[in-house]
């Protein structure tokens, strides 16, 4: 009988690489991570921009709808002088300075970061008189980048539409 040598099993071949990761896998992965994370900061950043945006455009809307119910709640001998000041201010060149409202003083409004604008006329058209136009504007941001504005008419005879 012949004897059969015994061989001992093959050792079976890892599967991952010993020395670790590639350069190439390192650099990729890192790529990727830095992109998602860039991603994620600029998406925060921009909203924070417009929850800031929207913020002051809310502000901006409860100051003029004040604005407007004041000024269509007085008498039309208060809203007359308002109309001639404002003319006043456009024959003077004034027009875009910042000025009062009814309901805020300018440093009340440079302290919410707002600038206000108001032009007034008085309208008359084929004999009828006893109206007034009002614009009103806030302007906020850098530059006056953000504008709200109104514009609405105010009779004499009692309140009227926008």
């Amino acid at each position: 009988l012949k004897t059969k040598k015994l061989t001992p099993p093959m050792k079976a071949t890892p599967h991952c690489n010993k020395h670790g990761y590639s350069l190439v896998e390192v650099i990729i992965s890192m790529f990727v991570l830095v992109t998602v994370i860039t991603g994620v900061l600029a998406s925060v950043g921009l909203q924070v921009n417009l929850s800031e945006k929207t913020r002051n455009q809310a502000l901006a809307d409860f100051h003029l709808r004040s604005e407007v119910e004041r000024l269509r709640s007085m008498p039309w001998a208060e809203i007359e002088q308002i109309v001639t000041n404002a003319e006043a201010n456009r024959e003077l060149g004034q027009v875009g300075q910042a000025q009062p409202l009814q309901t805020l003083s300018v440093s009340d409004l440079a302290s919410a970061g707002l600038r206000a604008e108001t032009q007034a006329r008085l309208l008359s058209s084929s004999g009828e008189s006893g109206k007034a136009i009002f614009r009103i504007s806030l302007f906020w941001g850098e530059s006056d980048a953000y504008e709200e504005s109104r514009v609405f008419v105010v009779s004499q005879g009692g309140l009227s539409a926008n």
